[in-house]
């Protein structure tokens, strides 16, 4: 995944005002049975989270933890990085599922890697804490985007004001 290549809706990105989402990201293994890494935003440290991801009565939501799990280039890169450590056999007998969590974070788990031997189950382990800080790396590159100022969104007639329906920036 080199830098700058964004995966996702491009409408559900983010554009950084304080830097306080960003710095209130991250993403942690949270079980190896079944290995499940999950990325999540700490609504303490950036309670307006909530708030850009789900809506409000004026702005139109953005849940670019979701969009950016569920996109069609993120399972197939986060894919070829279980393959490469895995090796070939996991391609047949593993998927990769997602489930939204309400305090704004994803979870991402290897399925089927729990019938494989107890080494191979270690390695999935390993792969799904690498997997998750490549969909880490992706969701903060989606909520990172410095190309317009509030001011300049403004200028735009304010793209993601729920008045207008969609968001109409970056599409």
């Amino acid at each position: 995944m080199g830098k700058g290549k964004y995966i996702g809706n491009p409408s559900f990105r983010v554009h950084t005002q304080t830097g306080a989402m960003l710095g209130a990201t991250s993403g942690k293994l949270v079980s190896s049975n079944p290995a499940t890494y999950r990325v999540k935003i700490d609504t303490g440290v950036a309670p307006h989270a909530i708030h850009v991801i789900q809506g409000t009565k004026v702005m139109l939501g953005r849940d670019v933890m979701w969009s950016t799990a569920t996109a069609k280039g993120t399972q197939k890169e986060l894919m070829k990085t279980a393959v490469a450590l895995l090796g070939k056999g996991l391609r047949a007998q593993a998927s990769v599922r997602f489930d939204p969590d309400p305090e704004a974070s994803v979870r991402m788990t290897i399925l089927a890697i729990n019938n494989a031997s107890l080494n191979m189950h270690a390695v999935g382990v390993v792969a799904t804490g690498v997997m998750g800080g490549n969909l880490l790396g992706l969701i903060k590159q989606n909520i990172s985007l410095k190309d317009h100022t509030p001011a300049g969104l403004a200028k735009m007639g304010h793209p993601y004001a729920d008045r207008h329906g969609t968001i109409r920036i970056h599409s």
